[in-house]
């Protein structure tokens, strides 16, 4: 388990990811257009997941700071991981899990296909 809390939160997603029944590829994958948070894969699926963590509302939620800018990176590096891996009978699939602390305990929200 990670200490901080951001760390935190991707440990609960892979975590969550793991009870559905996906394997975890990699985590924290970087290249020159991004970075992907979780790679999962279930079957011939595969699932790149951004993890967004928050301890307080201040900011806005989660899921509003996955901007239009922000999913174009993803899907950059997305598409430099499946060449690179050369993996072609896959289906894909962009997922973003929120994870927020309140009130002293944790919460986390799945959104399946997020973005395209």
């Amino acid at each position: 388990m990670t200490n901080n809390v951001w760390g935190m939160g991707e440990d609960m997603a892979v975590q969550a990811l793991r009870e559905a029944g996906y394997s975890i590829r990699d985590r924290n994958f970087h290249c020159r257009w991004g970075e992907l948070d979780i790679v999962a894969c279930r079957g011939r699926e595969m699932v790149f997941v951004e993890v967004k963590t928050r301890t307080s509302s201040e900011f806005g939620q989660p899921h509003e700071s996955v901007t239009s800018a922000k999913r174009e990176r993803i899907k950059k590096a997305a598409r430099f991981y499946v060449a690179q891996q050369k993996e072609e009978d896959f289906t894909y699939r962009f997922d973003v899990i929120c994870v927020s602390f309140d009130r002293g305990r944790w919460h986390w929200q799945w959104y399946k296909d997020a973005f395209i």
